[in-house]
């Protein structure tokens, strides 16, 4: 092999592309945090354009956790700033009423203030329900999940 082939075969196309995993993840993650597709991602952290649509799927999902952490971390960076932008929108006396008011209770349900959900649930005792009621609910339960026919004991009358 002569000297110049040989400078072919190890030339670095981006000398400034990350090399460990490690700065792969983060250039990955920091494209994913900008609004870059994943392949475009991928391709960012320094990985071959060349099938770069599944091998970012399987980048993605097989370092999920650390992606997501990474992207947490982020969001949780950015919080304080946007709640700043919240206050600003709704302190503004230019602004619209119905923006400051969205504004107000974005504050209000981050803080756990939001406003409370009624949530009503009706049983019946199975003493009031009759014989037909009962088969047609225990009927309705089996049919969701066959599984729990094995807890019932039917007996026939005799």
């Amino acid at each position: 092999m002569s000297d110049t082939e040989d400078k072919k075969a190890f030339t670095i196309i981006n000398p400034e592309a990350p090399r460990t995993l490690k700065e792969r993840l983060d250039k990955y993650c920091e494209g994913i945090c900008m609004g870059l597709s994943r392949a475009k991602a991928y391709v960012a952290a320094g990985y071959s354009p060349n099938s770069a649509d599944k091998n970012a799927t399987v980048f993605h999902r097989t370092h999920q956790e650390y992606i997501t952490a990474y992207i947490g971390e982020h969001i949780g960076t950015h919080a304080p700033m946007a709640i700043g932008t919240i206050l600003k929108i709704m302190n503004d006396p230019d602004e619209k009423g119905g923006i400051r008011l969205k504004a107000a209770q974005d504050i209000l349900d981050r803080a756990g203030y939001s406003a409370k959900q009624k949530l009503e649930v009706t049983t019946k005792d199975v003493k009031d329900m009759s014989t037909e009621d009962l088969q047609k609910s225990i009927q309705g339960i089996l049919s969701e999940d066959p599984k729990l026919a094995k807890i019932f004991q039917f007996k026939q009358k005799a």
